[in-house]
């Protein structure tokens, strides 16, 4: 579990405000953040609690 502290616009986000794409039904945005680990699972043995996070849309889109 993780607490979300910060979000930020993907580059890929500013292609539907500047006109360059028309926006899709099901499309994500916004979909980069950064945060603080606050809870692990068991299966977890890279991460600990209290660790800070970075998710680039590579990550979180699950690319």
């Amino acid at each position: 579990m993780v607490r979300i502290t910060h979000a930020y616009i993907c580059g890929f986000d500013l292609w539907f405000y500047r006109g360059e794409e028309e926006w899709q039904p099901g499309w994500r945005a916004g979909h980069e953040w950064m945060g603080i680990m606050q809870e692990v699972g068991s299966e977890v043995h890279t991460l600990k609690k209290g660790d800070r996070l970075l998710a680039p849309f590579a990550f979180s889109d699950g690319c």
